[in-house]
C-alpha cells in the first residue's frame, strides 16, 4: 500500500447501508455523505442505496459539495437500457442521458 492522507472509496458496493461491508468502513475511520434513508437506484419497483462515496477524516474535511443527481433511477422502464427482459431495442434511445443506468450518479467536489 501507499500512505495517502486523502482516501475516498466510491462506487456500487452492492450492500445496503446497514450491511456488513458498509458498516465495516463506517466503523473503521470512514464517513459517508449518503444517508441511510436515501435511495440511489430502483430495481423491480424497489428502491435502495448501494452507491457510496466513503471518505477518511482528512478528505471528509475537504468536501465542499455533495450531490446525488436523481435522473436515472426513477425513469420509466420503457426508457431502460437493459434488454434482458424482452424489451425491444427500439425503445431505448442511447442518444439521450436518461435511464442509461438504474443508479443515480453521486458527485462530490473537494478542495485539496
Amino acid at each position: 500500500g501507499v500512505d495517502c492522507p486523502n482516501v475516498m472509496i466510491m462506487g456500487d458496493l452492492n450492500a445496503y447501508f446497514k450491511e456488513d461491508p458498509v458498516q465495516y468502513f463506517l466503523n473503521n475511520g470512514y464517513d459517508s455523505l449518503v444517508k441511510e434513508d436515501e435511495g440511489s437506484f430502483v430495481f423491480d419497483g424497489y428502491w435502495g442505496s448501494l452507491d457510496y462515496q466513503l471518505y477518511n477524516e482528512d478528505l471528509f474535511e475537504k468536501v465542499k459539495k455533495f450531490e446525488k443527481i436523481q435522473y436515472n433511477s426513477f425513469e420509466s422502464l420503457g426508457l431502460d437500457y437493459n434488454l434482458d427482459f424482452g424489451r425491444p431495442s427500439t425503445w431505448f434511445d442511447g442518444s439521450v442521458p436518461y435511464r442509461f443506468s438504474d443508479h443515480d450518479p453521486l458527485v462530490t467536489t473537494v478542495k485539496l
